[in-house]
């Protein structure tokens, strides 16, 4: 990763980035070797200091792959040509992704979706403790109809990043929660519409087409599951670029076993 570090650029401060990455690293030795046998609530939550921001987070191992996936490797970039760009970020989690889009554009809006309650009370911590604006956060899942549905998540792992409206043998626990369509949600012009919503993706693709608010989006960054999704990459991407937009996909080069696929589309 380091590596990677010193041939990129970035829009922040390469040498912040490097130190809160060896930080994170050493706490996380440290809390593993020391401190682990004393806290072992699944229920705690812990507390950084991370290129400026307060993160508060669930667990270092989820807190080291969010960092370098999203601030390292910078899997959300884009372009953008706003003042005040709006972006849609559907599966926050713990917000991560919102402190990486208002470190790299400090006047945009955000609408923040998190369906887990628990994981959900930490996104707004997050944007609270560091007091950013302009941010709108939404606690329910989205779906291509309004409705209940099973939530299945791992009730010894909050937060986990692999939650889902999806039956999979990593979740252990169902909730029942409400989920709603993105559509009513979109009025205006949006610089960027992020989804990592572990499944859900193609629901949520289906609204905003049905309800050709598919116009008023400029980009579009999934996190692709197709083992999840039921379908394959190539109908997945032709749905879209049949919408008018142009798609490249990229599998992880950094972990080559993951199921999923990055996939950024670009209006034509």
């Amino acid at each position: 990763m380091i590596t990677k570090i010193r041939t990129s650029s970035y829009r922040y401060n390469k040498v912040d980035l490097i130190l809160s990455y060896y930080k994170l690293i050493a706490k996380s030795i440290l809390h593993h070797k020391f401190k682990r046998s004393k806290s072992n609530s699944a229920s705690t939550i812990y507390l950084i200091k991370i290129l400026g921001f307060d993160v508060h987070f669930f667990s270092y191992p989820q807190l080291l792959n969010l960092f370098e996936e999203i601030f390292i490797l910078q899997v959300y970039n884009f372009s953008n040509e706003y003042a005040t760009p709006l972006i849609i970020d559907c599966g926050s989690n713990i917000g991560l992704s919102v402190l990486y889009f208002k470190k790299i554009f400090p006047n945009a809006s955000l609408l923040a979706f998190e369906p887990d309650r628990e994981t959900f009370k930490i996104l707004e911590k997050n944007i609270l403790h560091n007091k950013l604006t302009s941010i709108s956060s939404f606690n329910f899942a989205l779906n291509d109809a309004d409705c209940e549905i099973k939530f299945y998540k791992n009730s010894s792992s909050p937060g986990s990043l692999n939650m889902s409206m999806i039956k999979s043998s990593q979740n252990n626990t169902i909730e029942f929660i409400t989920a709603k369509k993105l559509s009513q949600y979109i009025d205006r012009k949006i610089a960027l519409l992020k989804i990592d919503v572990e499944g859900a993706e193609l629901q949520i693709m289906n609204d905003v087409m049905n309800s050709n608010k598919i116009n008023l989006i400029d980009q579009l960054i999934i996190e692709f599951h197709p083992h999840l999704a039921g379908i394959s990459i190539q109908e997945f991407t032709s749905i879209i670029t049949a919408n008018n937009f142009t798609c490249h996909s990229y599998e992880n080069a950094f972990n080559p076993s993951a199921n999923e696929i990055m996939i950024y589309c670009v209006k034509n």
